[in-house]
């Protein structure tokens, strides 16, 4: 019984769909990137994978700079090779080990399924949905975490977000996002119904522009900078393709 709460919740925190693919689709047609420039990729993913590891350690010792150390995570994540800016396939994972913790009879088991439970949780410690998601889960059982530190974990994603006084209100105060999730949390946090979505490419950088009515039926947009998730996307996918084609990575000269 208890996992069917579980997974409801994994349901429930699944970023729509429609946030994930056609336009980022629309965008990859026309993308370019050149042979150096995904070496360079490819060779910051190595870097920043150890960097982001490291800080997730410190962030799990309990720090009083938490909020620094969270700005740094969110700054290397779109980079690291488990990068993911959606939320499904995390959650679906999170819920299959929470199935496994909470069913088995086999304790070798449920110790494997907690130690890759952890491990997910400090590979994503800086995604929004995996954070409220195992904020949930350690409400049902202590072994999914801390709820008290979680719920500052999203907190001070949160804050990070908002930092330098970003308010999503114009182009230049835009939310600059890393996963879609924080724009999902933003969109229920200020509230009123949401009219439409578009996606742009400016310069560059590309914008996600959402026309809301209020609860007061006032006209709004909200602007949010998803440059990082949808270059990680693209570049991701061109590195993909060449691997194919050239497994043996190139030497930068």
């Amino acid at each position: 019984m208890r996992f069917i709460f579980i997974l409801l919740l994994a349901v429930i925190f699944i970023v729509p769909q429609h946030v994930r693919a056609a336009t980022i689709d629309d965008f990859a047609k026309t993308f370019r990137t050149t042979p150096r420039e995904l070496d360079s990729w490819r060779g910051a993913k190595s870097r920043a994978g150890g960097e982001y590891a490291k800080m997730a350690s410190a962030l799990l010792a309990y720090p009083n700079n938490r909020e620094a150390i969270l700005t740094g995570l969110r700054a290397y994540y779109d980079s690291t090779p488990q990068y993911d800016p959606f939320s499904k396939d995390l959650l679906d994972q999170m819920t299959e080990y929470g199935y496994i913790i909470d069913t088995s009879e086999d304790m070798l088991e449920v110790n494997r399924a907690l130690i890759e439970y952890r491990a997910l949780l400090k590979e994503h410690i800086s995604h929004l949905d995996v954070v409220i998601f195992a904020i949930t889960l350690s409400r049902i059982d202590a072994r999914y975490g801390d709820e008290r530190f979680l719920k500052d974990v999203r907190d001070k994603i949160i804050a990070s977000v908002k930092a330098n006084y970003r308010t999503g209100l114009s182009p230049k105060r835009a939310y600059e996002i890393v996963t879609f999730a924080e724009q999902e949390y933003l969109l229920q946090e200020y509230g009123g119904e949401v009219q439409k979505r578009d996606m742009y490419q400016v310069v560059g950088k590309y914008y996600n522009v959402i026309d809301i009515v209020d609860e007061n039926g006032d006209f709004q947009q909200l602007y949010f900078d998803i440059t990082k998730p949808v270059r990680a996307v693209l570049m991701n996918r061109a590195l993909n393709v060449r691997q194919a084609v050239d497994p043996v990575p190139q030497t930068i000269q």
